[in-house]
């Protein structure tokens, strides 16, 4: 059984600003933040359906690599106008928000 110390805590995202963010609002705490960019651990692939099951596909990855206990978040676009499967969007890597727009716009 794997020891927990309660003030490590990984933030699993691959993100550099929001890594930056995170690690700022945990430091505030009192908590040790360690991210997945500084353990160099593999980005797993998003295959979820929604941003929570994307957040714990990705924290569950990066604490089984690394025996931390991680928190992990997910974000795009929702378009609740669109309906059906067009309702949530996933953006691709690092676009800007201009390209996330007109690739939106283009469906």
């Amino acid at each position: 059984m794997r020891q927990i110390d309660d003030r490590k805590i990984l933030i699993a995202s691959h993100n550099s600003g929001k890594v930056s963010e995170i690690n700022n609002l945990l430091l505030e705490l009192g908590l040790e933040p360690c991210s997945a960019i500084d353990l160099g651990l593999i980005e797993p692939e998003e295959t979820g359906q929604t941003f929570v099951e994307n957040s714990e596909l990705k924290a569950s990855a990066a604490s089984k690599a690394s025996g931390l206990m991680a928190l992990a978040d997910d974000s795009g676009l929702v378009v609740p106008t669109l309906g059906g499967p067009r309702a949530y969007i996933q953006p691709a890597g690092q676009l800007t928000i201009r390209e996330k727009i007109a690739g939106l716009l283009m469906q």
